[in-house]
């Protein structure tokens, strides 16, 4: 099955976002005040790869379990409105999964807890 990928993101209000995806680069450093973008532009290159490498296990980490539920999962509902629908299999909101069609998984973790980030 094919989407359009970024999924539900407007690059044309925040053109930075469209030309770091670009980017191929492994690492990138970008200098951006507060609420312009960078986390929801993360998550969705973390949801892109989740859907082009099937069966891999992806993390998306904060510095706290709280703090990464509250900026991922349950704020704007970030995660589940920037994966297209027809990918997704199923969300584990205890766990904080979500699990992909293609076997992929996405993992929203905290930092605190370092043995949970294992595996």
């Amino acid at each position: 099955m094919e989407y359009i990928l970024p999924y539900n993101l407007d690059l044309k209000s925040r053109p930075f976002q469209s030309e770091i995806l670009r980017d191929e680069r492994r690492f990138k450093v970008l200098v951006i005040p507060r609420r312009h973008g960078k986390t929801t532009l993360a998550i969705a290159k973390l949801v892109m790869e989740a859907i082009i490498n099937p069966r891999k296990v992806f993390h998306y980490v904060c510095p706290t379990q709280r703090q990464a539920k509250q900026i991922v999962w349950s704020a704007p509902d970030m995660l589940k409105q920037l994966v297209p629908p027809a990918a997704v299999d199923r969300f584990n909101e205890v766990e904080l999964i979500c699990y992909l069609k293609n076997g992929s998984q996405i993992h929203v973790k905290g930092a605190d807890n370092p043995d949970s980030l294992r595996g």
